[in-house]
C-alpha cells in the first residue's frame, strides 16, 4: 500500500512538472523584452540593452561597461501589481553615483532621456497599456493550469500524510508486538529534562490513555537493566525511532 502511494507520488509529480512548462511556454510567449525594446527603441543606443522578466513588472535597462566587459543594470522601472485600469502609476528606480567616468556620465544622459520620455502624458498611459495587454495574454489559461498545480500538490501533500501514517501504525505493531532493538545504542527523550542513554531496545506496553495518546514503555540499556515509565507520549517516541 505504501509502495502504491509512493508511485502515484512519482506520478503527480511528473503531472506538475508538465503544468510547470506549459505555464513557463505561455509566459515566455508573452515576449516583454520585444515589447518594451520596440517602445523604447526611439531613445536607446546601442550600448543599452534591456530586459523584462517573465511577468513583466520590471523592466531592467542595461548599458555596456568597457572595464568589465559585460552590460551590468543600470535603473529599471517597475510597474504595479495589480492590473487595476485606474492604477497608472509605476517608478523609476535607480542608483545614485558620483561621476567619476564616462560610464556614469552616460548612464545618468539615458537616465534623463527614460525619465522625460515615460513623463510624457500620452507615453505613459502607452507603456502602461503595453503592459497590460502584454500580462493579460494567456492569463485566464494559466491561472486554470495554477489551480490545477495547487490541487496535485495537494494531493501529494496528502499522500505523504497517507504515508507517515502508514510508517507510524508499522512502529506502533512493531512495539506493542516484540518491540524494538537496536544494534547501536540509542538516546531517547522520554520526557522534556528526562533522557535515557545506551537504549537497545523499546517495547510499548499498554495504552494509559482511551485516545492511546499516552502509555508505558519499557526500555532496556546495555547493562540489561530494564526501565518502565508511564504515560509517556506515544507520538515522541514514534518520531525517535
Amino acid at each position: 500500500m505504501k509502495e502504491e502511494k509512493l508511485k502515484k507520488i512519482e506520478e503527480v509529480k511528473s503531472q506538475i512538472k508538465c503544468i510547470k512548462e506549459t505555464i513557463w511556454r505561455l509566459e515566455e510567449s508573452r515576449d516583454f523584452k520585444s515589447v518594451y525594446e520596440e517602445f523604447f527603441n526611439e531613445i536607446l543606443t546601442d550600448d543599452f540593452t534591456m530586459d523584462g522578466q517573465s511577468d513583466g513588472r520590471n523592466i531592467q535597462f542595461k548599458m555596456y561597461d568597457k572595464s568589465v566587459n559585460r552590460h551590468r543594470e543600470v535603473f529599471s522601472i517597475y510597474f504595479p501589481w495589480s492590473l487595476d485600469d485606474e492604477n497608472n502609476e509605476f517608478e523609476l528606480s535607480y542608483y545614485t553615483s558620483s561621476c567619476r567616468n564616462i560610464f556614469e556620465f552616460q548612464r545618468l544622459v539615458m537616465l534623463g532621456k527614460v525619465a522625460e520620455f515615460i513623463s510624457d502624458g500620452i507615453n505613459k498611459e502607452k507603456l502602461m497599456g503595453l503592459y497590460r495587454v502584454t500580462k493579460s495574454l494567456h492569463k485566464d489559461e494559466i491561472q486554470i493550469l495554477n489551480k490545477e498545480r495547487w490541487m496535485l500538490e495537494k494531493t501529494i501533500n496528502d499522500l505523504y500524510t497517507e504515508i507517515r501514517e502508514i510508517d507510524e501504525q508499522i512502529k506502533l505493531d512493531e512495539l506493542s508486538k516484540d518491540g524494538i532493538t537496536y544494534t547501536n545504542p540509542k538516546t531517547i527523550d522520554v520526557r522534556p529534562k528526562h533522557v535515557l542513554y545506551d537504549v537497545i531496545s523499546i517495547r510499548l506496553v499498554n495504552y494509559t490513555t482511551p485516545t492511546k495518546k499516552t502509555a508505558t514503555f519499557e526500555f532496556k540499556d546495555l547493562h540489561d537493566n530494564i526501565i518502565t515509565r508511564d504515560k509517556v507520549k506515544v507520538k515522541n517516541i514514534i518520531e525517535q525511532i
